[in-house]
């Protein structure tokens, strides 16, 4: 293993509080070293980073290795920020709603949602209005999320939700970019506002709580996730405590949606540049206009299914991952005490040379059957592996493609550079466009029969 000192991995520019892309080119430069292992100096202690498929697949198996509580004081106790027996039994509740059957019920919910957001974008397309693609695709996937699994619909609120995420996920990244030594400054005011923020948050899972209880039974649709944490008990019989429910609505409420709009957005903004792949898109969406696409025609639609996996690929939302051994151990031949900062990361993971020829290109043929089965199983990996592999992979790469599939043969996405170079990423929590998408969208089509509800 590699040792670095952490001189050389410092930010050319100290800009305390604006999230950059400066976090990206700190793992670059690790990964620049050649070497597959390395660790470095940070505030918290040495950080070990492992870049080799092999290793990252046990570090994300592993059960000695566990997750650090920072995302807590979004996510609480959640599935996706618990462990031990809390998540083992988490997992088991939830698990059964997220199997392919259950998956497929929600097709429905997905295509409500749609037949809500086209019109708007049509509207958009008539009057040239300027459409941000980053917070559409948040506004949408927000929709779907809340009417599939919870059976509800908002209306307003979901711009006041996105909004309020919007400051958590931002603050949140700023705290975890010190982990690779990006520059951090408590802010007072940022303060108040990330805390107004998660109240903001808060009221609006416990309204949604509180109207699916006052629903009659056997009302609201989706998968009722509250119907089964509102029927779980606990060994000794007793209901899960309120918190725990908050918890567990907010992990799948963010898990659900904040990462699938990212991958979208990332989408329609590499589609601009390639009017190689839209033209190719159009002739495989068009041939599909007979009826509300479904999970069956995605076997038809092997460009969008490659399209949106190589955006996961360049573009993984969950960027890194940091874990913690629970005692020594040894990785890849080196010595790791108990709670040591272990770091992987599918950003540079995804880009490893050794495992994708021209990382850099984003090319969807990577995904043929046969690419796909001669390459490194754990070489991609944009929903983490192991026991933690997400719960909701089956309903992103259903969700996902149908959503690109269905808008792609209805619309064509033209962002507004404005001066901002392409791909300008932002690292935060999750990885966003540093200042979303402003675009025009420009109909297609005329506007197809109504979508059913």
């Amino acid at each position: 293993m590699k040792t670095l000192g952490p001189a050389a991995f410092l930010p050319d520019n100290d800009v305390t509080g604006i999230p950059t892309a400066e976090a990206l080119t700190f793992l670059d430069r690790l990964v620049a070293t050649g070497e597959d292992r390395t660790s470095y100096a940070s505030p918290y202690g040495r950080v070990f980073f492992f870049n080799h498929p092999d290793d990252v697949r046990s570090v994300l198996q592993d059960r000695n290795f566990i997750r650090p509580p920072l995302m807590k004081s979004l996510l609480g106790d959640g599935l996706l920020t618990s462990e031990g027996a809390l998540w083992k039994t988490q997992r088991r509740l939830l698990q059964p709603a997220f199997h392919m059957p259950c998956v497929h019920a929600l097709l429905p919910g997905i295509h409500a949602a749609l037949a809500d957001f086209i019109p708007r974008w049509e509207l958009a397309s008539r009057t040239g209005e300027r459409v941000e693609i980053a917070a559409a695709m948040r506004r949408l996937t927000l929709d779907i999320i809340l009417r599939c699994l919870f059976g509800i619909r908002m209306g307003n609120e979901l711009e006041t939700m996105g909004a309020a995420l919007t400051v958590v996920i931002h603050d949140l990244g700023l705290l975890t970019g010190t982990l690779l030594l990006q520059p951090h400054q408590v802010s007072p005011r940022r303060n108040t506002e990330f805390q107004e923020a998660l109240a903001t948050v808060n009221d609006l899972i416990h309204g949604i709580i509180s109207h699916h209880r006052a629903l009659p039974p056997g009302t609201g649709g989706g998968v009722n996730i509250l119907n089964l944490l509102d029927q779980a008990r606990s060994a000794s019989g007793e209901p899960l405590p309120e918190k725990l429910i908050r918890d567990e609505v907010a992990s799948m409420i963010i898990g659900g949606h904040e990462t699938l709009a990212n991958v979208l957005s990332w989408t329609w903004e590499t589609l601009a540049l390639r009017p190689d792949l839209v033209a190719s898109l159009h002739a495989e969406v068009d041939a599909h206009t007979r009826h509300p696409l479904s999970q069956a025609d995605l076997p038809h639609l092997p460009l969008t299914m490659g399209l949106f996996k190589e955006a996961l690929r360049l573009f993984p939302p969950v960027w890194f991952m940091v874990r913690s051994p629970l005692e020594p151990c040894k990785l890849g031949g080196v010595d790791l005490p108990a709670g040591a900062q272990v770091m992987i990361s599918p950003y540079t993971l995804h880009r490893h040379r050794e495992f994708w020829p021209h990382p850099d290109v984003f090319d969807p043929a990577r995904y043929t059957p046969e690419a796909e089965a001669a390459r490194h199983k754990g070489a991609w990996i944009p929903f983490a592996a192991g026991r933690h592999l997400c719960l909701g992979l089956p309903l992103a790469m259903m969700e996902g493609p149908l959503i690109l599939a269905t808008l792609a043969r209805r619309f064509v996405v033209e962002p507004l550079a404005e001066g901002q170079p392409p791909l300008a990423a932002s690292p935060l929590v999750t990885l966003r466009q540093r200042n979303g998408l402003p675009a025009r969208v420009i109909s297609r089509t005329p506007p197809s029969p109504k979508l059913p509800d």
